[in-house]
């Protein structure tokens, strides 16, 4: 079966940092909120389908893996829910920009809140690639072995 979680999990990864940068310029340039928004949903749908495949990806690692290895279970938990996390705050973030929307809050402290939440929101992705990585590179989960 073909493991689609390493190909749907770069796209939340690039579309949360754009959302990022389209926060940022749309406190200087609202005519880019909607395109923000755009970014975010974007993002959320990606993430959750990155979150989907990732867990699917684990369910078949354990069924095919005698031992992961000292510590790879635990860091393969740790990269999940890191990921559940991301996911969830980013759905926050959507909720506050929403309401602030519906009740045309456009003042410049409510969009530099959004931004501060957006980028804040980077560091979980980050904290959450870094450690997909560390079980790709380091511990070879989801490398399949050349015959």
């Amino acid at each position: 079966m073909i493991d689609f979680h390493p190909f749907i999990t770069h796209f939340p990864i690039v579309l949360f940092f754009v959302y990022t940068v389209f926060e940022i310029i749309a406190k200087y340039k609202p005519e880019y909120d909607e395109a923000s928004f755009g970014l975010l949903i974007a993002g959320i749908i990606f993430a959750l389908l990155s979150v989907l495949t990732g867990n699917l990806a684990h369910q078949i690692y354990q069924e095919n893996t005698i031992s992961g290895g000292k510590g790879v279970s635990e860091l393969i938990e740790l990269h999940e829910n890191l990921a559940t996390y991301t996911l969830f705050y980013y759905l926050g973030v959507l909720v506050i920009k929403f309401y602030f929307f519906i009740k045309k809050k456009t003042e410049k402290k409510y969009r530099l809140l959004i931004i501060i939440l957006s980028i804040l929101g980077l560091i979980l992705v980050v904290y959450t690639g870094l450690y997909g990585g560390i079980l790709v590179f380091e511990n070879g989960v989801g490398v399949s072995l050349i015959k």
